[in-house]
């Protein structure tokens, strides 16, 4: 089975190509980057439509997987014309061009097409994003529903992994504002679900193994690790990682001028589980590892 993998070059993607390539199922595997060369990558860039349909015809892929986004909800807010290229419009390109050759698509998205209110969300439960980022997530759902037959939409909650640096991860970038002599301050009101993308490698490649077998699994998926923290809570985790003091560490609201987040999203695995998919690595123990290259 042939696969084109989209924004194979960041942080999630890097860890779905080479789950892919580990999968026993020998899957004939294309990634694609823009912005950061990687070896045995393509170039494209998936605002230009034309390159898009021509880089589909030409690999012929039998599921298009679509891990890049522009996935910061403040950058998305302050260039909206922008991020809609890449979040919405490319979505229906890759949706069209998917369906022009029968290949199936696997879209990723995210808890922020909730709002945060009556958790914990169920796919079948009505999404209500609270800003923009979530609303372009949410239309390019709906694109990928209503022009592909063969659909996967997999939500997710924020991510951590084994980053390029630290201001690649929403869950990393807390680090930044750490230090050992200063005090720092981080929202303690909304709760995330910091997620592994190791994790959610293994089960993108556990969906492409189905449809590989011939297992019809279209529709919408969520995984999430089930621990929760706030920012202050995730800070507090890294203060002990980095040996800072953690007197250090100090609770804030939240900044007024930043896109409005749910105060809880967490999302409901068990329709994932029940096919048998899913891994969760403790938070505790990972991010001390990840960290510990910085």
């Amino acid at each position: 089975m042939k696969i084109l993998l989209t924004g194979a070059s960041g942080l999630l993607g890097r860890a779905v190509y080479k789950s892919l390539s580990e999968s026993a199922a020998g899957f004939e595997l294309a990634g694609t980057f823009f912005s950061r060369s990687s070896d045995n990558l393509i170039k494209l860039n998936l605002t230009d439509s034309s390159a898009v349909i021509k880089a589909v015809s030409d690999l012929s892929p039998d599921l298009i997987i679509h891990c890049a986004a522009e996935r910061r909800p403040d950058v998305v807010k302050k260039n909206p014309a922008d991020a809609e290229k890449l979040n919405v419009s490319a979505v229906s390109t890759l949706a069209e061009a998917a369906e022009a050759r029968g290949a199936a698509i696997l879209y990723l998205s995210t808890d922020y097409v909730f709002d945060g209110t009556n958790p914990p969300y169920g796919t079948e439960d009505e999404p209500n994003p609270l800003n923009t980022y979530g609303r372009m997530k949410l239309e390019g759902e709906i694109i990928c529903l209503t022009t592909c037959s063969r659909q996967i939409i997999l939500r997710l909650p924020i991510l951590y992994g084994n980053v390029e640096h630290l201001g690649e991860s929403a869950v990393t970038v807390i680090a930044e504002n750490i230090t050992y002599d200063k005090p720092s301050f981080h929202d303690d009101e909304a709760v995330r679900y910091p997620t592994h993308t190791e994790d959610i490698a293994e089960v993108i490649t556990g969906m492409a193994e189905r449809l590989y077998q011939g297992e019809d699994i279209s529709g919408i998926y969520h995984w999430s690790a089930e621990t929760p923290y706030t920012k202050y809570e995730i800070a507090l985790v890294m203060a002990e990682a980095l040996g800072i003091d953690k007197n250090l560490i100090q609770r804030a609201t939240p900044d007024p001028d930043a896109a409005p987040r749910p105060l809880d999203a967490h999302l409901d695995t068990s329709r994932l589980r029940m096919l048998g998919l899913g891994r969760e690595t403790g938070f505790v123990e990972a991010i001390t590892e990840v960290l510990s290259g910085f």
